[in-house]
């Protein structure tokens, strides 16, 4: 078979064809180039729309943040002075006194712990006892615990996980109130001494005063982003004194930041040792059926997020945290549905807004299934 090619090839020899191959092949090349410039100018154009994207969305983003930030100081100027202003409207008992026991668990704390001891001994509420329980270290927590002598009840025991060494503590405890210290987080000297002036207010009655707490990374410095959008989504003193279950299920009322009547654990029970992860929300929503926690509008606990704790495990965290709130949510509907039927109406719908408005898709989706 002859090869079509030869005859082309053969053809250029001539002048005529000559000159027209070398045309098409100037043509070719011209175009190309073309092609390249154009395509640099497109490669060019895409990335300064990237740049200026980029520039906007980093603009919109700070803009977000200050407008954040002004909304936090609004709502906490507002919270201050209504709280102020409660305070002064009742009358306190000032030689209320009571012993507060503050218990610290500790898990291979050596990193933090001393620095946690330090704020626990710095209280300025002094009608103060001091519980640690080593939940099985194996660092030098025992080295460090045991340095401090009978400036702490110091308690051993196997490792069992925070609810375990939290009950521990409250068995062992002699206060009249039950206070939480994680090992890693840390608290202001007022920060006892202000819960417990609420309750000075309010005696006689069921509460659990909690503090509002900042974030703060594995250094101590302020997640600053982070912790005022936990003000504004969070936990709200106004809102905590008029509805009794909102800081539960749009809030989050952390450990580390309660005063809880040593006589509601044993209305109540302990903390579920069989909990890993949930143990503080399955606590609250057996307490609130029966006490109500209000939000002191001071910011006396740093709650410290670092990749060393137990709960780092986000993908986990998420989907047992998931699982309680949805648990939560439908144990307080029948609450709600018996004492404000109008208000279950529209409970699900609050819900759905608010998970959506901090972008947790799951939860929306969850509640999308729940045919009220």
């Amino acid at each position: 078979m002859s090869n079509p090619f030869k005859k082309v090839i053969g053809l250029i020899k001539y002048p005529r064809y000559r000159r027209l191959y070398d045309s098409l092949l100037a043509e070719v090349s011209a175009l190309k180039a073309e092609n390249a410039d154009l395509r640099a100018k497109t490669e060019k154009a895409e990335t300064e729309l990237s740049a200026y994207i980029s520039a906007v969305e980093k603009q919109q983003y700070k803009e977000s943040l200050l407008i954040k930030g002004r909304m936090d100081a609004l709502n906490t100027a507002t919270n201050r002075i209504l709280y102020d202003n409660e305070l002064k409207s009742l009358p306190a008992d000032k030689s209320y006194t009571p012993k507060v026991s503050l218990i610290i668990p500790v898990y291979n704390g050596e990193k933090y712990l001393e620095e946690a001891l330090r704020c626990a001994f710095s209280q300025t509420y002094k009608n103060l006892e001091i519980i640690a329980v080593n939940d099985g270290s194996t660092d030098s927590t025992d080295e460090i615990l045991g340095a401090f002598g009978d400036r702490i009840v110091y308690i051993k025991k196997e490792n069992g996980g925070v609810s375990s060494a939290l009950n521990a503590g409250i068995k062992a405890m002699t206060g009249e109130y039950f206070a939480w210290l994680s090992h890693d987080d840390l608290i202001d000297s007022d920060h006892i001494e202000n819960l417990v002036e609420y309750l000075r207010h309010h005696r006689g009655e069921k509460v659990i005063p909690y503090s509002a707490f900042r974030l703060i990374d594995e250094n101590g410095k302020l997640l600053a982003a982070a912790t005022v959008n936990g003000r504004l989504n969070m936990f709200d003193y106004k809102i905590s004194v008029t509805d009794k279950y909102a800081m539960l299920l749009f809030g989050e009322i952390n450990g580390g930041s309660v005063l809880i009547p040593k006589e509601a654990f044993s209305e109540h029970g302990l903390f579920d040792e069989n909990r890993r992860i949930t143990q503080e929300r399955d606590m609250w929503s057996r307490l609130i059926k029966e006490y109500r926690f209000v939000c002191i509008p001071f910011d006396t606990a740093s709650i410290r997020i670092h990749g060393e704790q137990v709960s780092s495990d986000k993908e986990t965290v998420a989907k047992k945290s998931m699982e309680k709130n949805l648990e939560i949510i439908d144990e307080i509907y029948d609450l709600i549905k018996t004492e404000e039927p109008a208000r279950a109406k529209y409970l699900y719908e609050y819900l759905k807004l608010h998970y959506y408005c901090i972008s947790n898709d799951k939860m929306c989706e969850a509640l999308k299934e729940k045919d009220i």
